[in-house]
């Protein structure tokens, strides 16, 4: 009995209650605060559950964005500060663990945060003007030592010439040997050192030939400069030169201290900001949870859901907070107004063993079941697991990845590392082991079929045999999925729908049918004329069914469960023929789609063939037990990775082939209320 209880707590999302409370609003922040630490109660809008909306809604709109705008000044200093932006969770267990309710404005995070922000401000402004500083002395200095003809001249008297015509810029270096030539005779002609941009000159004539020498230069590609203004205390290039090293020295100095000054403050300020910033979002999870509660006078409501086994300590955390000054209300789903009528949607817990978390996972990826409808994941664990091992049975392929996933989930474990590395490490266990299995089924060893017996078929010999293995497999998934649909309808009390659908009763009958018609046909023994009426009975009645749906339920009234407005009968009978004619085709493509099950497992038998062919080949090459272990060892590398083409395939089948006949997945999550050391993460 216990195991069946177990079982059907798998196959159910677990139970919940509604909660309900009322308290004085002096003690709602208290209440507010244990049941965060709680962690049990996934928050509902408590004015939207009073009955005419008699509940005002809690504001805090205003005390967020302020808390907001602080959080994300605190984020950027530690960022620009080099600290990691994650805290540690020290500080946020003592920050949750230790602070109350008191400074929901903030001020005490924005006295540590801002004198922070005002300081590296500061920092950051004056590193930018060091570093435009930095550039232009460079750009100043490059272009000086590139021009060794200034070295000697005056730079101030060179800028202010008058009775000569002077150009100074840019050529492209292969330029320069053409325009020193044709301005040989006229004027005075000085290149410098190639630089990255082009090659530094100097053209200096008499003013009357400036527009000579100009037409020259811009036919070369010449691209004017100022000449470079010297410093105060120089005159001639070499002095200017020699000035701006030391002042580019003085200001690469300066840019050190300002740096080592933000670095002295990012280690003074790392335990402030840390803790400033844990508060920040503790108080605003906190905020963002009171503007759910609703108030009438001096009162507050609180309402939400929370795991029926919690009830008791439910009772107990809000009786604490509230010094026995509370009121508070548990319901079951059914006993609620909302849920019956559909308004609101009861969360979804998924339980059941550590083991079966991958497949919760995988059931998750396609959709939360809900409150109401069976949560299959026992079933897709088991149907994942056989269509994997039929498709990659392998004795010695299976064990590596189950000892990898084995080393992969102790290594997560010990280490406390995420979530997901220990569920790929479960999962490839699992998918190994059952590789493994029909690895013995199939008598295969790494591809080689005649090192152990075979205890079933083996793929490249008994193909039929294995594509009839696929198929039946089809047929067991897709009669559960119909099992699965007629239990959710009925435990809906919709009757007709669990009956008069093809994933209902009739299309069950229909399915089972043609199979045994097919069976019959294929042993030879022959169709005897009451077999095609026992399969046109369900069908007739198929076609039948919104006819008989408005007899039922009259004309002009809502159809039961199915929420449709009665259509014209003509209107119904051709929507039933339709759904007759998709009936038949769907079920022989969905069956047929089974078949890729034995095509996989062919083709991963043949790798494993062609991996011995060639290392046979290989065997009498030079070096060849070399090549042969190459071979080997690459060839299982790519059967490994066709491991997860298998698994996609796998996964298609559920979701397409099972899932669409009796899952909706458009349940909600249980998302609750948590103030605990993560909290800080926002």
């Amino acid at each position: 009995m216990r195991s069946g209880r177990v079982l059907f707590g798998m196959l159910k999302p677990l139970p919940m209650l509604k909660l309900e409370v009322l308290v004085a609003e002096r003690h709602a922040s208290d209440v507010c605060l244990a049941l965060g630490r709680a962690g049990f109660v996934h928050l509902l809008s408590a004015p939207e559950q009073s009955p005419g909306r008699l509940l005002q809604a809690v504001s805090r709109t205003d005390v967020i964005r302020r808390l907001e705008r602080l959080a994300q000044q605190a984020c950027e200093l530690r960022v620009g500060l080099g600290l990691p932006e994650t805290l540690d969770d020290a500080v946020a267990g003592m920050v949750a663990g230790a602070f109350g309710p008191a400074d929901p404005a903030g001020a005490g995070a924005a006295a540590v945060i801002e004198p922070v922000g005002k300081r590296v401000q500061e920092g950051e402004e004056t590193l930018k003007r060091l570093a435009g500083e930095t550039e232009a002395l460079t750009r100043t200095l490059n272009l000086l030592e590139a021009c060794p003809f200034l070295a000697g001249a005056d730079l101030r008297r060179l800028r202010q010439v008058t009775h000569l015509y002077a150009a100074f810029g840019m050529l492209p270096a292969g330029s320069v040997t053409g325009v020193a030539s044709r301005l040989s005779g006229g004027a005075l002609f000085l290149a410098g050192k190639v630089m990255a941009d082009g090659c530094p000159m100097l053209a200096l004539t008499a003013r009357r030939d400036g527009a000579g020498v100009d037409a020259v230069l811009a036919s070369a590609g010449f691209k004017a400069l100022p000449l470079p203004e010297p410093p105060a205390a120089a005159v001639t290039g070499a002095e200017a030169r020699a000035v701006l090293r030391a002042r580019l020295a003085v200001v690469k100095q300066e840019e050190h201290s300002t740096r080592r000054e933000l670095a002295q403050l990012a280690a003074a300020a790392d335990a402030g900001l840390a803790v400033a910033l844990a508060r920040l979002r503790f108080n605003l999870a906190t905020l963002r949870a009171e503007q759910e509660f609703g108030q009438a006078g001096g009162l507050m409501m609180i309402s939400g859901w929370i795991p029926a086994e919690r009830r008791e300590d439910a009772l107990r955390v809000v009786s604490a907070a509230a010094h026995d000054a509370a009121v508070v209300a548990c319901r079951r789903p059914e006993e609620d107004e909302r849920v019956r009528t559909g308004v609101d949607t009861v969360p979804s817990r998924l339980g059941g063993p550590a083991l079966l978390e991958p497949f919760r996972e995988l059931l998750a990826m396609y959709g939360l079941p809900r409150y109401d409808e069976i949560a299959p994941t026992p079933f897709v664990a088991a149907g994942f697991l056989l269509m994997f091992g039929l498709m990659f049975g392998d004795v010695g392929q299976g064990l590596l990845l189950a000892v990898s996933g084995t080393w992969l989930w102790r290594w997560c474990r010990a280490g406390g590392r995420r979530r997901l590395g220990r569920m790929a490490g479960q999962f490839l266990v699992m998918t190994g082991l059952a590789s493994t299995g029909f690895g013995f089924l199939y008598g295969s060893v790494f591809g080689r079929e005649d090192l152990i017996r075979h205890h079933w078929l083996q793929p490249m010999t008994d193909v039929m045999a294995l594509f009839a293995a696929a198929i039946g497999v089809g047929v067991l998934c897709i009669s559960l999925g119909i099992a699965l649909n007629m239990v959710n309808r009925f435990a809906a009390r919709r009757w007709f729908d669990g009956v008069f659908d093809r994933s209902g009763l009739l299309g069950l009958l229909f399915y089972w049918s043609c199979l045994g018609l097919a069976f019959a046909a294929w042993r030879g023994g022959g169709i005897r004329g009451w077999m095609p009426a026992v399969a046109a009975a369900p069908l007739l009645l198929l076609a039948l069914r919104e006819p008989l749906r408005r007899r039922l339920f009259r004309a002009g009234t809502v159809a039961e469960g199915g929420g449709e407005a009665a259509e014209g009968l003509a209107a119904g009978v051709m929507t039933a023929g339709m759904e007759v004619f998709e009936a038949l085709t769907t079920f022989l493509g969905n069956t047929m789609s089974f078949v890729r099950l034995g095509a996989f497992a062919l083709s991963h038998a043949a790798l494993g063939y062609v991996i011995q062919v060639l290392g046979g080949m290989a065997l009498g090459l030079p070096a060849g037990v070399l090549w042969v272990v190459l071979i080997v060892l690459a060839g299982n590398l790519l059967v490994l990775a066709e491991g997860v083409v298998v698994a996609i395939q796998a996964t298609r089948l559920q979701y397409y082939e099972f899932f669409s006949r009796f899952y909706s997945g458009n349940g909600i999550a249980f998302r609750p209320f948590i103030l605990n050391s993560r909290s800080h993460e926002g």
